[in-house]
């Protein structure tokens, strides 16, 4: 019998236990692996973000364009942003009673972290809104802009929806 079957219920454990005790310095070596680790979860999240935004991008394009006609487009969308609005308000509620709760705001805590200065950059929500909307296809695609992503998949699908169905 294999030794990966007999393990396969404590793989959890003995993963969480082996990252504990390298997380905390307590193994010899465990520069070396926290090195190998950053290395595997920095190639995962590119190569994450490498695929996301092409799934995001013809997900979106597809659904648009496979759809009948602007009244389900309508409809879709609505359903779309109530669901969105709804999760938004379901996670801003949970965020107030969390900061209630916890306090952050409290001045025990605050005292024992070092401040620090926080530039801010005086944008408007119009200069916000014009940074989203991308000035070509490849860029949107090269700085990883979700929402400019978005906006240009809405736009082919709806190009697509007035294309002749012959």
């Amino acid at each position: 019998m294999c030794v990966c079957k007999k393990l396969k219920p404590y793989t959890m454990a003995i993963a969480v236990t082996t990252g504990i005790l390298v997380g905390s310095q307590i193994v010899p070596g465990s520069d070396y692996l926290l090195g190998i680790a950053s290395f595997f979860s920095e190639a995962f999240m590119k190569l994450l973000k490498l695929v996301s935004l092409p799934i995001i991008f013809l997900s979106i394009a597809t659904t648009i364009s496979g759809l009948d006609d602007y009244h389900s487009l309508k409809d879709t969308g609505s359903r779309v942003l109530r669901y969105t609005l709804m999760t938004t308000i379901c996670a801003a509620t949970i965020a107030l009673v969390l900061f209630v709760m916890i306090d952050p705001a409290n001045t025990s805590i605050s005292q024992l972290i070092p401040t620090q200065q926080v530039v801010t950059d005086n944008m408007s929500y119009i200069d916000y809104l014009l940074n989203v909307i991308p000035s070509n296809m490849v860029l949107a695609f090269a700085e990883n802009n979700v929402i400019g992503t978005l906006l240009i998949a809405v736009g082919m699908g709806i190009a697509s929806l007035t294309l002749p169905s012959h």
